[in-house]
């Protein structure tokens, strides 16, 4: 495992964090701080549209009852409006807690060490069960020794961040959407809790199949043939996740309004008190 300075990892600008006096129009100079993940449906690069209409309507708190990649209900956060984002997908519900709901807790140098550090009870299921599907055997070592330790930082935003950093850089080492199957189980080894998960291992294998054929949302096994020499597959996942810190350290502010990110039923979100719903696919 590479050595990384720590003292390196700090939150991106402290005037950021907070904007002082924030102002509406500032929205899209913030939007270019939002980690873009390769979602299908992604509405990112149609966020300056989509703001030059949000911008007539006039509206205080707003839904994103599809949240997604959560780029809208970001744009809608730095608009300054109250904005919920909810999906039933944890995915996206994980990465709405860590930049919608999160107005200003970092991934620290501390915490990093948690997530860092050799783990007491070092489990291999990662390795176990995913080798030769997807990743090299260095990159599921790492998987595996930062799942055992997803659960160290002791405030839920950070441990929302640290799975929304291990989510990107899972998807820019690959060449699949993160809907694969490697990222749902990232995602149920971090939202069930990793030894919960490993009991449940039976039926994740049978789920995830040894051998899967190339398709829209997936690519499988050996990837030599699809290297375009893009930098994204030259680094490890590894080199991905140091990355990706600072990016979504750079991604957290705050808009002065007690934000929400939910993961449940569409039906089941309480809509007292909104005044716009935000409807569009994923």
């Amino acid at each position: 495992m590479q050595q990384l300075d720590l003292h390196s990892i700090a939150p991106g600008t402290e005037s950021r964090s907070r904007i002082p006096g924030f102002s509406r129009s500032c929205a899209l100079d913030q939007v270019r701080f939002f980690p873009e993940i390769r979602y299908m449906g992604s509405k990112r690069r149609l966020l300056p549209w989509i703001h030059g209409v949000l911008e007539g309507l006039d509206f205080e708190t707003a839904l994103d009852p599809f949240s997604g990649s959560g780029s809208v209900a970001y744009l809608m956060k730095a608009m300054g409006r109250r904005t919920v984002s909810s999906d039933f997908l944890n995915l996206s519900a994980t990465l709405g807690k860590a930049l919608i709901r999160n107005n200003c807790t970092y991934l620290d140098p501390l915490a990093v060490q948690r997530l860092l550090a050799k783990p007491a009870h070092a489990l291999s299921f990662i390795q176990d069960h995913f080798t030769g599907i997807f990743y090299n055997p260095e990159d599921l070592r790492f998987l595996d020794h930062v799942s055992c330790n997803i659960v160290q930082p002791e405030h839920p935003h950070q441990r929302a961040l640290a799975m929304g950093v291990l989510m990107r850089s899972c998807a820019k080492e690959h060449l699949n959407k993160p809907e694969s199957s490697a990222i749902r189980l990232l995602l149920r080894l971090s939202l069930l809790g990793f030894p919960k998960a490993l009991r449940a291992s039976r039926g994740l294998v049978q789920m995830f199949p040894k051998r899967q054929p190339r398709g829209v949302f997936t690519i499988s096994g050996d990837l030599a043939k699809y290297d375009d020499g893009r930098r994204d597959l030259q680094l490890s996942i590894e080199e991905h996740f140091f990355e990706q810190i600072d990016i979504f350290n750079q991604a957290v502010f705050s808009n002065d309004r007690q934000n929400k990110a939910e993961c449940g039923d569409v039906f089941k979100i309480g809509t007292n008190g909104i005044d716009l719903i935000c409807l569009g696919h994923l």
